[in-house]
């Protein structure tokens, strides 16, 4: 399948795209991400729960700690390719005029031929990503891997901030080439994951789908990057407001105020941030590799098994 090449200016579209995207069924797809949410954190919870019971018999770095690790992050990523792939279904139904509820994010689990091919896609991206980075830190600042662990330690024994360990040399530059591997992983990540969803596509064509358009379309996601970081910035400076007025509150009525108006900022903030970030995922996709393949809906009156 061949990928489509865009002008910059759709880094900027897929954002506005994407903040605009709750406003055909913002009940399907606000509670499709609260769902999605709830779902990942009690897998989460529980697997730190396993972690927790059998890490404490085991020496902290050890092989058989990072094979226990490695194990019981597998059903996360399972889960999270399940929902992903029920939340980029109902984006698209959304997005089409099609009708969708916010339980639609969970029928990735009836689908699990194509939630093993997205489990695959976000595996090896996975694995791909951390390669990367450990080559990128290894070639171009070998020492900050050392650095990182005395600032561990530092903080965990209490040690001021004035004597903490300076950064080592090369640290910028693999800032900077890190964070073009997440942009890039992401984006590739987008096209394949809608390509598996929504395109029908198999493991590898999706995967290559993927590689081709995130390649083809540096420019644009270059300028999604860049409209990222100043959206970033200026909600940090609100959210630094929001954070004084409630801290001014607090002081003039009493604490319950702020635990009162900061549990549904939290939950607000989340739940903006699931639905952007997926929207930016379903429009990438669908500009660069999707074209209108959509799953069709069901006949009326059938039930999807």
């Amino acid at each position: 399948m061949t990928t489509r090449a865009l002008g910059p200016g759709a880094g900027f579209d897929w954002i506005k795209r994407a903040i605009n995207l709750g406003a055909g069924n913002p009940r399907a797809i606000f509670g499709g991400a609260a769902l999605f949410f709830v779902a990942i954190m009690g897998v989460v919870i529980v697997m730190s729960m396993v972690i927790g019971l059998f890490t404490a018999t085991l020496q902290p770095g050890s092989t058989a700690a990072l094979a226990l690790s490695l194990l019981v992050t597998l059903p996360l990523l399972l889960v999270a390719a399940c929902l992903i792939v029920g939340y980029l279904r109902t984006i698209d139904a959304v997005e089409s005029g099609r009708p969708a509820t916010a339980t639609d994010v969970l029928k990735g689990f009836s689908d699990m031929q194509t939630s093993l091919r997205a489990f695959g896609l976000l595996l090896a991206l996975a694995v791909l990503q951390n390669a990367l980075v450990a080559g990128i830190v290894a070639t171009f600042s070998p020492e900050l891997g050392t650095w990182y662990a005395q600032i561990v330690q530092a903080q965990a024994s209490g040690q001021p901030p004035t004597q903490l360990p300076q950064l080592p040399a090369g640290s910028g530059t693999v800032s900077i080439l890190i964070s073009l591997v997440m942009l890039l992983v992401y984006a590739v990540q987008s096209i394949g994951l809608g390509q598996v969803a929504l395109g029908g596509r198999r493991f590898g064509g999706a995967l290559a789908d993927g590689f081709s358009g995130a390649i083809r379309n540096l420019l644009p996601l270059l300028v999604l990057a860049v409209v990222v970081i100043v959206a970033a910035i200026a909600s940090g400076l609100v959210l630094l407001l929001v954070a004084a007025v409630i801290g001014l509150l607090a002081k003039l009525l009493g604490g319950w105020i702020a635990i009162l108006l900061a549990i549904p900022l939290y939950v607000a903030i989340v739940l903006a941030l699931v639905v952007v970030s997926f929207g930016v995922m379903y429009h990438l996709w669908r500009d660069v590799a999707g074209g209108g393949a959509a799953v069709p809906p069901l006949p009326e009156g059938s039930v999807e098994l």
